[in-house]
Order: structure tokens, then C-alpha cells, then sequence
């Protein structure tokens, strides 16, 4: 199963994350600085969410280590 993260878990990012989560084939993280959103993404798809401001890299990188794929949705 391929990993995915997905930075914004706004209607785009949240889109992106349910489509690749309900595939099955797929592993989705998803990141955001809003746990609002997240906790609403988190209610509708099998997502795991990580909340962060990206800005930071030292705390994205971790997140971003070991994806197959890292998707921008800001």
C-alpha cells in the first residue's frame, strides 16, 4: 500500500485524501495547522491527521519521511 500525505485538509486537500483513502490503496496522512478541519476530514475518510504549522519544517519533515508522495493543497 502506497503512503500519501496531503498538506491541507481544506475542500481540495480533504477531496484528494477521501478519493485516495477509499481507493484501498492508499495510506493517507493528512496535515494541517486548522484542527477543525481535520477532526471533520477525520469523520468522513480512514485518514490519519497530524496537526502543524508547515511552515515549520523541522516539524513536517517527520510527517513527509517515509511518504511515496507528498501532495500541497494550501
Amino acid at each position: 500500500m502506497n503512503k500519501i500525505a496531503i498538506i491541507g485538509a481544506g475542500k481540495i486537500g480533504g477531496s484528494i485524501a477521501k478519493l485516495l483513502a477509499f481507493s484501498n490503496d492508499y495510506t493517507v496522512t493528512v496535515v494541517d495547522q486548522d484542527a477543525a478541519a481535520l477532526e471533520r476530514l477525520a469523520k468522513l475518510a480512514p485518514v490519519r491527521t497530524v496537526l502543524l504549522d508547515i511552515k515549520k519544517q523541522q516539524e513536517l519533515l517527520p510527517v513527509a519521511t517515509g511518504q511515496d508522495a507528498l501532495f500541497a493543497a494550501t
